[in-house]
């Protein structure tokens, strides 16, 4: 029954190993035939003994080493081609899942990303993807040859000697069962394995990204200590694995000594006539019995590691929380009508029963203190966040409905931490994407302010910034995210927190940059600095998820209210 359950799991991975049809048959359709040639060497080894050596007849020495040369000859190429078709069968597969997933986890609502670790994503995503290559080519098929190998011997043995043959028989059992056993040790092992790798591998992702904050408070002995536990949980399951692995094969080669050793007893018995060739190709054949056992067992555990594999990547794939939908609109502008949102379905709202507007070519300001639901906002209208109550409509038609390929077009989100990739200032603009060619990526960025940067930097455009952007200041960053903004020439761009983190020289660089923002598109700032603000056209003021103010600059001032308290506030401090 399990074995059944297990072998569903290879479902998923049909319809890619059938996309490539030729090196797939092939892979296959050479295993028959090598297996014919293989079962035929022994019987040609009797011949040339039986019929050329003892009988001291040269013309069948001749005529029948010759043929065996030429199925030795045969049996490389077709060996050559089986491992050829195969690996590229298997590759271009893995290939097309791999980037299948990546593109699947990448659509997934932000609020699943919040429960998933992304490490253990990077682990399906590569050593998971990675076993299940290994384990294809060098398991699956190779179990299958195996088999082959195994009956094509077995069927030989049968045709040379049908009384030596019948101890081999009766031994098989106690080597399957063998194989069985150890089987699901080392599968036991391998799966605590993978799964020792998985947490190795989140905690090692977690730590390189918090490495400013350990060596900041001189947390590394406890960094090193939890790595270090989990480092020992990953060597002991590889130790554990490698003793079954070790002592499988042991037993093997016991059985394989102990079988050849009751052919010799049978064959030195007066009761049957075995000859000199029989007795040198059952030699040749019970290699060929026991060889592919040896390789079944570690297979089979292959094997079993696959199907967790699979398991953990149809876990991933069978998750379905992408953001959908299919209208597309023209209008810039955006009407909110009673909007509440919780980021859980038990959890408290966070923004509750919001009513504003902003039209197209308008800027609206929202602030208020941290944990007011002003990023909240920010991440419902581009659609982060999909389970919101209540209206979002642009151009007349409802976010939800929107296209998310289209939306994020039309609507971009500048963050306060700007993700800076190793690579050139342009692809750091451009992000790869085609339609943004160098000259418009240098247009942009020197639009915005950005022409002393280029000054500063070796190959303008064309340098290479460092992972990270250690060579870049906050507020250097920061152009290159308006620019990366700008580029896409959007309908509404959200600004958050954009001069939360830079001093006063680089507020001032930025301050130019967003009043090129205001003038070429829509525009929502979540406000820290009076300066970002004070030219609005609308002012919200949050509090707790709600409004509890909206005006202008002069006008919430003039009502001396919450706007005007934290203004107050801020001087003061």
């Amino acid at each position: 029954m399990k074995l059944l359950k297990d072998l569903k799991l290879f479902k998923l991975i049909w319809p890619y190993a059938k996309a490539h049809p030729i090196p797939f048959a092939a892979s296959f359709l050479t295993m028959p035939l090598l297996t014919l040639i293989q079962a035929s060497q022994p019987i040609f080894i009797q011949k040339i003994v039986d019929l050329g050596i003892i009988a001291k007849n040269e013309t069948h020495l001749l005529q029948y080493s010759f043929i065996f040369l030429g199925l030795i000859l045969a049996e490389y190429l077709c060996k050559f081609l089986q491992s050829f078709s195969s690996n590229i069968f298997v590759q271009k597969m893995i290939h097309a899942l791999r980037l299948d997933f990546s593109a699947h986890v990448l659509g997934q609502k932000a609020a699943w990303h919040d429960k998933n670790l992304s490490g253990t994503l990077v682990s399906r995503a590569t050593s998971d993807l990675d076993n299940l290559s290994e384990a294809i080519g060098t398991g699956l098929l190779s179990s299958l040859l195996d088999l082959f190998s195994l009956a094509g011997a077995v069927f030989a043995m049968w045709h040379l000697a049908p009384n030596l043959a019948v101890l081999v028989f009766l031994m098989l059992p106690l080597c399957l069962l063998s194989v069985k056993y150890f089987s699901r040790k080392i599968k036991f092992h391998i799966d605590h394995s993978r799964k020792a790798t998985a947490q190795l591998s989140a905690w090692t992702q977690e730590s390189l990204y918090g490495v400013p904050s350990i060596k900041s408070l001189s947390a590394e002995p406890w960094a090193e200590k939890r790595y270090q536990g989990f480092n020992r949980d990953f060597k002991l399951s590889q130790m554990k694995y490698v003793f079954f692995d070790a002592s499988l094969f042991s037993v093997l080669e016991g059985f394989a000594a102990m079988t050849l050793g009751l052919i010799l007893w049978r064959a030195t018995g007066n009761s049957d006539v075995v000859t000199v060739g029989v007795l040198v190709a059952f030699v040749k054949l019970s290699s060929q019995v026991f060889d592919p056992l040896k390789q079944l067992g570690q297979t089979m555990s292959m094997l079993q590691g696959v199907f967790s594999s699979l398991e953990r990547i149809k876990s991933i794939l069978d998750v379905n929380e992408k953001i959908i939908g299919t209208q597309k609109t023209e209008s810039d502008g955006i009407e909110v009508k009673d909007l509440s949102f919780s980021y859980g379905i038990d959890q408290k709202n966070v923004l509750s029963n919001l009513n504003f507007s902003i039209r197209k070519g308008q800027s609206l300001a929202l602030i208020g203190k941290t944990g007011s639901g002003k990023s909240s906002i920010a991440k419902v209208l581009i659609r982060l966040y999909d389970n919101y109550r209540g209206s979002i409509k642009m151009g007349g038609v409802e976010l939800s409905s929107i296209e998310t390929s289209h939306l994020r077009q039309k609507i971009v989100s500048i963050p306060q931490d700007v993700a800076i990739f190793a690579g050139s200032l342009f692809f750091n603009i451009s992000l790869g994407r085609a339609q943004i060619t160098p000259q418009v990526a240098c247009e942009v960025f020197i639009r915005l302010g950005g022409q002393q940067v280029l000054n500063k930097l070796e190959d303008g455009i064309n340098s290479q910034l460092s992972e990270g952007g250690s060579n870049l200041s906050q507020g250097e960053k920061q152009l290159i995210a308006f620019a990366r903004a700008l580029v896409l020439e959007p309908s509404l761009v959200i600004l958050d927190e954009a001069t939360a983190a830079i001093d006063q020289e680089s507020e001032i660089v930025i301050q130019k940059a967003i009043d090129v923002l205001l003038k070429y598109t829509t525009t929502i700032i979540i406000a820290h600095r009076l300066s970002t603000i004070e030219h609005c056209d609308q002012i919200l003021v949050l509090e707790e998820g709600k409004i509890v103010e909206i005006g202008t600059h002069a006008s919430l001032l003039a009502n001396q209210g919450a706007y005007f308290r934290q203004l107050t506030r801020r001087l003061e401090d």
